[in-house]
């Protein structure tokens, strides 16, 4: 059996009333695993076979540098959807 990396993306977009953007940013950061999952996109961004090497030493579960600062990954065609702020 083979072993493989799956990168996937969860995008989701919140509105809610606070004083200010961090008082918006903690009460998003407190919602449930439930809340915040409930209506996402969810995507497969890659897949890629594990290397012996990669089994062994342990690798961290996706490449942050690919993503932009709202989570597209902008390395590999399987995006084709742009978001604006």
């Amino acid at each position: 059996m083979k072993r493989y990396r799956i990168g996937v993306s969860i995008l989701n977009c919140y509105e809610v009333e606070a004083k200010n953007q961090e008082e918006a940013e903690d009460m998003v950061r407190n919602y449930s695993d439930e809340e915040l999952l409930r209506d996402s996109d969810f995507s497969i961004n890659y897949i890629d076979e594990a290397s012996d090497e990669e089994i062994n030493v342990g690798h961290p579960l996706c490449d942050l540098d690919t993503y932009d600062e709202h989570g597209v990954n902008t390395k590999n065609s399987f995006n084709t959807q742009t978001f604006d702020k």
